[in-house]
């Protein structure tokens, strides 16, 4: 929706103080109706963008930004789906996702802030195969940014009916292109931590206490669960080579965002 050929439709339209005599005499009854039928649409469409605006400032205070003394801090843009005209979770949900993960990457020296939010379709919503990974990636992206996709369900691609949690996902056409996947099923706050540890390098592991080991155990919990020490070495490695390739900017030495496609707004993609 165009806000500005919106308001002048607006202004145009019948809700403008027009004189009886001008409206009546110069305009055919069908287009005085077709005139009213594009204010009436472009007023709900400037109602919606407010409504996603909100929104969209919902999940930026939700997470705090990151200390200016932070060496590697990182920035986060989240596409979020919309079903209904509401978000598949919340943003506190979100910010307990962040907050988790800022706590085990501190061992690694990484903070995490939003940088941007977007809103898309609902038929992003269920993420049922390899080609909807592909292509739920296949958008408008800030380069120098890590980029998070929030769904509502996120199928296994390997095993018929089994649903996950999140996933790091590389685009099969290009395998240097990355995301991560969320699905809103997950109740807890360590997803984004694990995934984030695969955006950083780290494959599936046997350390007991790592957060990367998926082995059923209770000892430790999940909220408990830490990067093991030789995690921390590797991830800190990944770091300092995604950060000299330029394929991850820290925000306070960061220039100009430039978007791979289009121009950023909140508005559903």
């Amino acid at each position: 929706m165009d806000r500005d050929r919106c308001s002048t439709l607006i202004a145009k339209g019948p809700f403008a103080k027009t004189p009886r005599r001008c409206t009546a005499a110069s305009a055919h009854p069908s287009q005085r109706h077709r005139a009213y039928t594009r204010s009436v649409l472009c007023v709900a469409g400037l109602l919606l963008f407010a409504q996603l605006e909100v929104g969209a400032a919902a999940f930026m205070v939700a997470v705090p930004r990151c200390p200016e003394t932070a060496d590697h801090c990182f920035g986060i843009e989240l596409f979020v789906v919309l079903e209904h005209g509401k978000p598949v979770r919340d943003p506190a949900w979100w910010s307990a996702q962040v907050a988790h993960a800022n706590a085990l990457f501190a061992a690694i020296d990484v903070v995490f802030e939003l940088a941007d939010v977007h809103f898309i379709e609902s038929r992003w919503a269920h993420i049922h195969s390899r080609v909807m990974r592909d292509e739920l990636g296949r958008r408008e992206r800030t380069n120098g940014l890590i980029h998070v996709f929030m769904v509502r369900q996120l199928d296994d691609v390997d095993i018929e009916g089994n649903l996950l949690y999140g996933v790091h996902w590389r685009d099969r056409r290009r395998t240097e292109t990355r995301w991560i996947i969320l699905s809103a099923r997950d109740s807890g706050s360590t997803v984004l931590a694990h995934e984030a540890g695969h955006y950083f390098g780290l494959p599936h592991s046997t350390y007991p206490v790592s957060v990367m080991n998926k082995a059923p155990r209770d000892d430790p919990p999940w909220s408990e669960r830490i990067f093991a020490e030789p995690e921390v070495a590797r991830a800190q490695h990944h770091r300092d080579r995604m950060r000299e390739s330029g394929f991850l900017v820290p925000r306070f030495k960061r220039g100009p965002q430039v978007r791979t496609r289009g121009a950023s707004d909140p508005r559903p993609l």
